[in-house]
């Protein structure tokens, strides 16, 4: 994977070296292009030390005549991070005076990534909205900035939007499997918690990082996604995900059999409570005054209602289990619930709860058995996306 990172002269130059970070660790060649202006507020030396690439900041250092094209010959995608108002007019324009604006030019055959930095003013000027519109329309992808405190000290949009956000960003343009592109895909995530009372709840351990996983995964490959997910994480997901929060089995119930109907392939990964408190307190219990025993009243099963009405729609399951049979376990939940794949993690050892690994096996819909053993869930959630893709694109 080569990047062709473009830096410009906004405040937000520096963060082109955590976006440069970050693209490195994921495994990318990164090619610096700095304008005049990027390159004195971000050294070329220290990109040239996180890349190992000699940024470019004038096409005329180079011997060949041709080093624009060459330069994206073979690149996966251009970044540009920050762009400020000037290199955005530049580029929806079709000007090429620069090195950076040449090689926008010449990224007629690779996607291109615009993430805009600049003061509130110029942001909103009549004229920035127009181009970036223009860019959309040409085919580009803008991250949007976001609101907050400027480097100048006013308050407003243009600040470059999260570092990790426009990576995810680069990661969906440039992954190179899109076999469920434009594809719905409905992800269920996190453990819910059934209330008590205002302060205390019944719960359990699940992180909900697989379904934040699962939903980057489907996204990546082109889907568009909707995450329900109880889980409190402040995780950065691509564009095309939708998440929708909820806190409790009947809050998630209500939201995935709305949701379903309109969805191709539905991923159920969320640990849902099997019971939950009959009775709920308005006002705190006080100590004194919690009962001893709690009476409690079984939650509906989400899956087996999905799976009983889910028709050609593609149905996952997880299931969490201990024991010596997680397989024999696994199959007859994946025959009482009607589902096409069936992910058994084995829990109560190592990996546990909270971690970024997982002890899977996954059952196809063609009964075949994957044991997975012990992976990262990022690579897991591929797995199950190799999964449904065989079985949407038959």
């Amino acid at each position: 994977m080569k990047i062709i990172l473009g830096i410009t002269g906004s405040a937000a130059a520096y963060k082109g070296a955590e976006l440069t970070r970050m693209l490195v660790h994921a495994g990318a060649s990164v090619h610096p292009v700095m304008t005049r202006a990027g390159a004195e507020l971000l050294g070329p030396k220290l990109m040239h030390a996180l890349t190992g690439n000699r940024p470019v900041t004038d096409l005329f250092d180079d011997p060949s005549p041709y080093a624009h094209i060459e330069l994206i010959e073979d690149a996966s995608a251009v970044v540009v991070a920050p762009a400020t108002a000037n290199t955005i007019a530049k580029a929806a324009a079709g000007i090429a005076d620069d090195a950076l604006s040449t090689v926008i030019a010449a990224a007629s055959r690779v996607p291109v990534v615009f993430a805009p930095a600049m003061n509130v003013r110029m942001y909103e000027h009549t004229a920035n909205a127009r181009n970036m519109a223009s860019l959309e329309a040409l085919g580009y992808v803008v991250v949007h900035a976001e609101a907050g405190s400027l480097a100048c000290g006013d308050e407003g949009r243009g600040r470059l939007a999260p570092v990790e956000y426009v990576f995810e960003e680069v990661m969906r343009v440039v992954w190179p499997a899109k076999d469920l592109a434009r594809r719905k895909v409905l992800v269920t995530g996190g453990g819910t918690r059934e209330p008590l009372d205002p302060v205390r709840y019944l719960g359990n351990r699940s992180s909900g990082k697989m379904g934040y996983d699962l939903a980057r995964a489907a996204a990546r490959r082109g889907a568009f996604v909707n995450l329900v997910t109880a889980a409190e994480n402040d995780v950065y997901l691509p564009s095309t995900v939708t998440v929708t929060r909820v806190n409790t089995a009947e809050e998630m119930r209500e939201a995935a059999l709305e949701l379903a109907p309109e969805y191709e392939a539905i991923i159920m990964s969320a640990a849902v409570a099997d019971f939950r408190p009959a009775d709920y307190s308005a006002d705190k219990v006080k100590k004194g005054d919690m009962p001893a025993e709690v009476k409690l009243v079984p939650n509906q099963d989400i899956l087996a209602e999905i799976g009983s009405a889910k028709g050609d729609k593609v149905l996952v399951g997880f299931a969490a289990e201990t024991g010596n049979d997680i397989e024999g376990e696994a199959r007859r939940k994946m025959a009482a619930k009607h589902l096409d794949v069936i992910v058994a993690n084995r829990v109560g050892g190592e990996p546990g709860f909270g971690t970024d690994t997982i002890d899977a096996l996954v059952i196809g819909s063609d009964g075949r058995v994957n044991s997975v053993g012990v992976v990262s869930k990022s690579e897991l959630a591929e797995l199950v996306m190799d999964e449904i893709a065989v079985i949407l694109n038959k």
